[in-house]
């Protein structure tokens, strides 16, 4: 559920940002939509992998290769965000410097943002690297 309404979260946030003047870099709304795409894979091989796996003969080879294609998409996954709130918080410190702006969005922001994303981060690779350790 969260790989869903969370990359929409952040695209909707940028374009807030746009409109009300601040800046957004081309690499972070590249990297918020790939975010999205990224989500959206991980969800169709999560998918899949539980249909194969209800098989009987073949459902734990077929498994077996989806697995190893989620562990990449899930290190993709991981990568993504990390580079999604490090662009977000250098576009705020570029904006704030180009409009000269009285309310600056506070660094805790940035902070609770990066651990979110670490938590994601760290919910994604466990169970997967849990699972490949063990093939």
């Amino acid at each position: 559920m969260i790989d869903i309404i969370y990359p929409i979260f952040i695209i909707h946030y940028i374009s807030k940002q746009k409109k009300t003047g601040f800046q957004v870099s081309k690499f972070t709304t590249f990297t918020a939509y790939s975010f999205l795409i990224i989500s959206l894979i991980r969800i169709a091989f999560g998918s899949l992998g539980l249909f194969l796996f209800s098989i009987p003969i073949f459902g734990f080879l077929y498994f077996a290769v989806i697995g190893e294609i989620l562990f990449h998409i899930s290190i993709i996954y991981g990568i993504i965000l990390l580079f999604l709130s490090f662009t977000l918080f250098l576009d705020s410190q570029k904006s704030n410097q180009e409009l000269l702006i009285m309310e600056k969005t506070p660094f805790i922001f940035y902070l609770l943002m990066l651990s979110v994303h670490a938590l994601l981060i760290y919910s994604t690779l466990v169970p997967i690297l849990s699972i490949h350790d063990k093939m």
